[in-house]
């Protein structure tokens, strides 16, 4: 949304307004890289390898399903052996997770404790930390650890049931009706997903916004503030820009007024 009214000031003031118009381009360039930059770095960094804690090994193709738990796979297993040929009686319940990580230590007893009652619904625990997966784990749009998705019928929902424990889980997994559920297709191999509506996404942009803040905060609080003082500063300047530029397209439109006016009158 910004970016959009960003645009239409751009070409607005662009033909009366060179430079202010050169101004806004370049600003619109500088938080679209601040914007992506950001995202992408945080993205490669929840997805990259930890090879150190144990992620991967064995056969990729193959699932693992000899325990009573939750079957586990790569995400491009779980995508083409699973998802691509899922009925529409199947009901899925996948965990994206890496086994480094804390939280997924911490759920992994509950998980494949409900994996092991539950005959109405698989579950999945997928491996999404494996370096070479990362592009597949996009499709998914996973950007934390653990990620918990549920599927069903073409749909595909984030979980929303709140805790991570045996009890808190299979409530969500019995709900008739879930919420921000998105259709799923595949375009050749590639699993899509169906984009939601802009201010489902603007709302989505800010969550994970303030998560990544969070994030740096808990580990590096210096860095938070300077995340927000830059924030607040380039508000303050983008704020300040507008009001320029909206007053400076005022003016031109009232001198000619005035001169027409003027020239009726000596007519």
């Amino acid at each position: 949304i910004f970016e959009h009214v960003m645009m239409m000031m751009m070409m607005k003031t662009s033909k009366h307004h060179p430079i202010k118009a050169g101004v806004l381009n370049l600003l619109l360039l500088l938080s679209a890289m601040m914007i992506f930059g950001t995202t992408f770095t945080f993205d490669n960094k929840v997805l990259a390898t930890n090879n150190e804690g144990g992620g991967g090994g064995g056969d990729a193709n193959a699932a693992d399903d000899t325990n009573d738990g939750a079957i586990e796979v790569t995400p491009t297993v779980f995508r083409d052996a699973y998802l691509s040929k899922m009925s529409k009686t199947e009901k899925y319940f996948a965990k994206f997770y890496a086994p480094w990580c804390g939280h997924c230590k911490a759920m992994a007893k509950d998980w494949d404790a409900l994996a092991a009652e539950r005959k109405d619904v698989t579950m999945f625990s997928v491996d999404a930390s494996v370096k070479s997966e990362a592009k597949v784990s996009q499709e998914f749009e996973i950007k934390s650890f653990p990620t918990l998705m549920y599927f069903e019928d073409g749909k595909m929902y984030p979980y929303s049931g709140g805790a991570r424990t045996k009890d808190a889980l299979g409530k969500y997994a019995s709900l008739e009706k879930k919420k921000d559920g998105r259709k799923f297709t595949f375009k050749g191999e590639r699993f899509v997903l169906q984009q939601p509506p802009i201010y489902v996404r603007a709302k989505t942009f800010l969550e994970e916004s303030l998560q990544v803040i969070m994030q740096v905060y808990k580990h590096k609080p210096g860095a938070a503030y300077v995340l927000y003082g830059g924030g607040l500063v380039t508000g303050i300047c983008f704020t300040s820009l507008f009001f320029v530029v909206a007053r400076g397209d005022g003016k031109p439109k009232a001198k000619a007024a005035k001169s027409k006016s003027s020239a009726k009158k000596t007519n």
